[in-house]
């Protein structure tokens, strides 16, 4: 049986022979990788993977910073945005999208989220354009250097 989920956080409970005893009750993160199983109550992960956790952490933010922040940082490093580009981001309310519209801000890039749903407007940073509907012949930017679309 399959069971799902690459990343989780928690307490270590138990070591084995030639592991520091001292991991054990520590806070941490982990992704499991390939192999999965993060959904089940227990997981066994190797103790080279593991990234300890302060105790201000809040391990659901942790669990998403693993895969999320992992794929976010590889899709900026292989799109070298600057302040002079224009980026546009779907699914900009998640998690990737999210990360992605921060840091395109934080570059001084020009940034236009999209997101579904009314409550994901609710919670949309004022600070980022978005587009809620769109109307042909409305004047907007010419181009755009990065477009992120994230389906799931």
């Amino acid at each position: 049986m399959h069971i799902p989920g690459r990343e989780v956080a928690g307490r270590v409970d138990a070591v084995s022979a030639g592991v520091d005893p001292d991991l054990i009750g520590r806070r941490v993160v982990v992704h499991l990788g390939v192999a999965g199983g993060g959904y089940a109550s227990e997981a066994v992960a190797d103790v080279a993977s593991l990234i300890e956790l302060d105790d201000h952490v809040d391990p659901a933010q942790a669990v998403a910073m693993v895969g999320t922040g992992r794929t976010t940082l590889a899709i900026l490093e292989v799109a070298q945005l600057t302040g002079a580009d224009v980026v546009v981001v779907t699914a900009a309310a998640g998690g990737i999208g999210s990360l992605v519209v921060q840091e395109a801000k934080r570059l001084g890039a020009t940034v236009v989220g999209l997101a579904g749903g009314e409550d994901k407007w609710l919670r949309w940073p004022r600070s980022v354009p978005t587009l809620r509907s769109t109307t042909p012949g409305r004047a907007g930017p010419t181009r755009c250097e990065l477009g992120w679309a994230s389906v799931g």
